[in-house]
């Protein structure tokens, strides 16, 4: 079986893996959410970056040799359509990754060993990896002011928290598969160097391997809107295939086109309400030209609970109880709880309630009289259905309720 990573290129959301076609990311079966990798494992898969194997495992205590990890930098980094030929490293020329490692080493990020072989099947250490990093961020100069390899580098990867989050990883030992997701995950946006011709120094800059070489940016955010379907936060308007996200830090609402978006259909979308997810984009070159890519919906914290219509039991706006087995459960609402009935958002009053039976319909003058019609126990105004609570943040309080009444 063999091991795929796959990463995207600069000049196009293409991806390509080590050893052939990529696998399109999917859920990881053996990273576990007590995994502390979990986070850059899970992100970096969804982003087609690294790819797991055909089982749909990861294996993260699994390894990386020397050669599919200069690939992986190369790629990465848009120079995976090279094909010049190495002549530095005697050992390289038959090598499936040999102009990789050609390229990697013109750009100064490699130099092999002092028998002048680059032992591209050997695995590569922590050590290794975290120098070859540091140089592809252009650090390589800092790095040798602070006493070379391996320390120097070890330091300056730290100074640049590439080394965030990884914990008993020796640092001349084989790096882990969890480690190297860790490291590059950490690497995706640092503040490259670049070298200016003018005053001869090299100075920081501000482009990141996500946003410049891999053409992407990112939101982490609530989603509140998804066509006309909206929460009460969403304070802008959207049209066909748009979806709307209020980002944790910041005020303003970001609107991405989810058209060409193959995951998840507008409807699906509009069921995602209130989560809190991170959202990766291409920017166009119209600052309204958002197109959505990649949607991590798997680190974040939200909670959700469906309850049958047979199993409801009060409401008065600001606690929900229901029937779970032989006891009685609740659970709080939010003060501005956004409610969404059949996809749309209730979002004026008084609303009509439908009597079942009678005939006889009734007004709701507020959001805690509507929720106690629908979510109550009286049938002739209950809800036929069932109902789901998110709790964005995983806080212990309920801020969407999507109703779906048949």
């Amino acid at each position: 079986m063999k091991k795929k990573i796959s990463l995207i290129a600069a000049t196009a959301m293409l991806t390509t893996s080590l050893f052939g076609n990529s696998v399109f990311a999917a859920k990881l079966s053996d990273v576990t959410d007590n995994n502390r990798y979990r986070n850059a494992i899970i992100t970096l898969n969804k982003m087609s970056v690294i790819d797991g194997y055909e089982d749909g495992t990861f294996k993260p205590e699994g390894q990386i040799k020397r050669g599919e990890f200069t690939k992986l930098l190369m790629t990465a980094m848009g120079y995976g359509s090279n094909t010049t030929e190495p002549t530095e490293f005697s050992d390289v020329s038959d090598h499936w990754a040999k102009c990789y490692i050609k390229t990697a080493y013109d750009l100064k990020i490699i130099n092999g060993f002092e028998d002048g072989t680059f032992k591209p099947d050997d695995l590569v250490t922590y050590e290794q990896a975290l120098k070859m990093m540091v140089c592809a961020l252009n650090y390589g100069i800092s790095a040798e002011a602070q006493g070379g390899y391996p320390k120097g580098y070890i330091k300056a990867a730290d100074n640049l928290k590439l080394t965030s989050n990884v914990v008993s990883q020796a640092a001349s030992e084989p790096a882990l598969r969890q480690v190297i997701a860790q490291v590059v995950y950490n690497a995706l946006e640092v503040e490259m160097m670049e070298y200016n011709s003018g005053n001869g120094m090299w100075e920081k800059s501000d482009k990141t391997l996500l946003n410049d070489y891999m053409k992407v940016k990112k939101v982490r955010g609530t989603l509140v809107g998804a066509e006309d379907t909206k929460t009460n936060e969403c304070t802008v308007t959207l049209i066909k295939n748009q979806i709307a996200v209020k980002p944790t830090i910041g005020s303003d609402i970001v609107v991405l086109n989810a058209g060409t978006f193959e995951d998840k259909t507008i409807g699906e979308f509009a069921k995602l309400l209130g989560n809190e997810m991170t959202f990766y984009y291409r920017q166009g070159d119209n600052e309204a030209d958002k197109e959505l890519k990649i949607l991590d919906d798997e680190t974040s914290k939200n909670s959700t609970l469906t309850v049958n219509y047979k199993n409801l039991s009060s409401c008065d706006g600001k606690t929900f109880k229901y029937i779970d087995g032989p006891s009685t459960k609740s659970l709080k609402l939010a003060d501005d709880v956004t409610v969404i009935y059949n996809g749309q958002a209730i979002s004026g009053f008084p609303v009509t309630v439908k009597a079942r039976k009678s005939g006889s319909d009734t007004t709701a003058n507020s959001m805690s009289e509507l929720l106690g019609y629908w979510l109550g126990s009286n049938d002739e105004y209950s809800i036929r259905g069932e109902v789901k609570f998110t709790d964005t943040g995983d806080t212990g309080t309920q801020n969407i309720i999507s109703i779906n009444d048949y």
